[in-house]
C-alpha cells in the first residue's frame, strides 16, 4: 500500500499537468464600446468572447442562453463572459484569464486556430442569462490585430494570449464606428417559418372575407 501512494500521487500530478497543458488562457482588453447610436455602454453591460469552432465564419446571433460553453449560432461558442467597467470616464472591458479546456468536455469542438470574436449587448447586463430575437449587439474580430494584440484565434494548447480591441478614444487604432452595436439578433429559422404560416393564414382569412363581402353586395 505504501508503494501505491507515491505512484498515485505521481499519476495525479501527471493528470493535472496534462489538463493544464490542454487548456488555453485568453485575456481581453477592449476599449470603449457603444450602442447603435454611439452612446457609450454603462458599467455592467454584458460582453462575450466567442469562438467559431468550425472556422466557417461568424454568423448572425440567434436567440440563445448565454452561459460559457453555450452556442449562439450553430458552431459559434461562448468561451468567456465579461462586463463593461468605467475607468477615467471611459467604459472599458477587461476579462478572461481563466483557462479554457481545449477539445475537452463542453469545449470538445474547440481547436487551435479557431477564430475569436468579441460581442457586446447594449441592453443586457452581467446578470442576463439569455438573449431574445430583436436584441441589438455589436461584434468585432480581425485577422490584422493592432496595438500589440495577439492574433484573434485560439492558440496552441498550454498557451496564453492577450487580445486588444482599442478604438481611438482609448488610444487605439480602430475608429469608433467599429465599436458600435449595429447588429440585431435574428429569429430562429423555425420562428420565421411559423411567422410565414401565420401570415398566410391571415391573408387567406382576409381574402375569404373580401370575397364574401363582394357576394353580399350583388
Amino acid at each position: 500500500m505504501r508503494k501505491l501512494i507515491p505512484l498515485l500521487a505521481w499519476l495525479l500530478l501527471v493528470a493535472v499537468s496534462v489538463s493544464r497543458a490542454a487548456s488555453v488562457n485568453i485575456a481581453i482588453d477592449a476599449g470603449q464600446l457603444y450602442n447603435s447610436i454611439g452612446t457609450a455602454l454603462p458599467a455592467g453591460s454584458l460582453v462575450l468572447l466567442i469562438a467559431d469552432t468550425n472556422n466557417n465564419g461568424f454568423g448572425s446571433l440567434l436567440p440563445s442562453t448565454l452561459a460559457a460553453g453555450d452556442y449562439v449560432n450553430g458552431d459559434d461558442q461562448i468561451l468567456y463572459r465579461g462586463e463593461v467597467m468605467i475607468d477615467g470616464g471611459l467604459s472599458i472591458t477587461l476579462f478572461g484569464g481563466t483557462p479554457v479546456p481545449l477539445g475537452e468536455g463542453q469545449f470538445s469542438n474547440l481547436q487551435t486556430g479557431d477564430a475569436l470574436s468579441i460581442v457586446w449587448f447594449p441592453d443586457l447586463d452581467s446578470t442576463s442569462n439569455s438573449v431574445a430575437a430583436g436584441a441589438s449587439y455589436g461584434q468585432f474580430t480581425t485577422t490584422n490585430p493592432q496595438n500589440g494584440s495577439s492574433m484573434w484565434s485560439v492558440p496552441n494548447a498550454g498557451s496564453s494570449i492577450d487580445l486588444k480591441f482599442l478604438t481611438q478614444a482609448t488610444g487605439g487604432a480602430y475608429s469608433e464606428m467599429t465599436a458600435y452595436a449595429g447588429l440585431v439578433v435574428v429569429p430562429e429559422p423555425r420562428d420565421w417559418a411559423l411567422s410565414a404560416v401565420g401570415l398566410i393564414f391571415i391573408l387567406t382569412v382576409l381574402r375569404r372575407r373580401e370575397r364574401a363581402g363582394q357576394k353580399s353586395d350583388r
